[in-house]
């Protein structure tokens, strides 16, 4: 399994959950802290709402399960709280949130995260087979590094973890959905505008292509659109990443105001 990415910059959508709450819109962290895509070969296995234990989050979100339980879809949708201490986490602990995540931990909700680690090989499995002997041999190798746990983004010390110090488990963050009248109507995938990433780079990509499993599989389809904006959230610019959406081509590749912006969204 090849190592993921590092992360290069800090959180920076909380400023856009906070820009798209002032419109009323529901997007997927309204009751998460960090949620994640986990996944092998391009094809989601699991979607993760990674939570600091005793931060005041709880519940799950009603979008993130209604993705889940698509019946194309149908992946395991659970929290996973982590407890610091010594600087290291000491435990983790599983709470599911929809039918197939109850079969796979099945009423098993606490673990090392050595432990932890070998589960989320052992969900790959269902993708490509000997995962399970990998994780167990991944966790034999996990350290349990000391390091500062001062978090400067929610999620910092679980991208870190999964990025840095061992676990060498692909993941991407769902940054958001756009969600209308108890249906899901589109994938978001943020950039800033100084980003490196082209949409076409970015529709070849594991992070695109997982995402675009997501959105092809969803019933009824939806698009996958990656949108960049200004630092101050006054311009927007989308481009389609999945196929057949050419109703929105006025809006795609233009620079939007976030009147604009939000009208479009509307239009889903």
């Amino acid at each position: 399994m090849n190592e993921v990415r590092k992360e290069r910059t800090d959180w920076r959508d909380s400023g856009l959950i906070r820009f798209h709450e002032r419109f009323f819109y529901t997007v997927p962290s309204d009751n998460t802290e960090f949620l994640m895509v986990e996944y092998d070969k391009s094809t989601p296995v699991a979607i993760v709402d990674y939570r600091l234990k005793n931060r005041p989050i709880k519940g799950y979100s009603n979008s993130v399960r209604l993705l889940c339980d698509s019946e194309k879809i149908n992946l395991p949708y659970f929290s996973c709280e982590y407890e610091i201490g010594n600087n290291r986490i000491n435990k983790i602990f599983i709470t599911p949130f929809n039918i197939k995540a109850n079969a796979i931990f099945n009423g098993e909700n606490e673990f090392t995260e050595k432990d932890y680690v070998i589960k989320l090989y052992d969900i790959r499995e269902t993708i490509v087979k000997g995962r399970r002997t990998q994780g167990v041999t991944q966790a034999r190798l996990l350290r349990d590094n000391i390091f500062s746990f001062s978090e400067k983004w929610n999620g910092e010390i679980l991208s870190k973890r999964h990025r840095d110090w061992g676990w060498d488990c692909p993941v991407v963050d769902l940054d958001f959905l756009v969600y209308k009248e108890s249906k899901i109507k589109a994938i978001i995938e943020f950039k800033h505008r100084k980003s490196y990433l082209s949409p076409k780079s970015f529709k070849f990509h594991p992070t695109g292509k997982t995402l675009s499993w997501l959105a092809n599989n969803y019933s009824p389809r939806i698009p996958l659109l990656i949108v960049y904006y200004e630092e101050d959230f006054s311009v927007f610019r989308i481009y389609p990443i999945t196929e057949g959406w050419s109703k929105y081509d006025p809006y795609f590749g233009v620079d939007l105001n976030s009147e604009m912006y939000l009208r479009f969204l509307n239009s889903l």
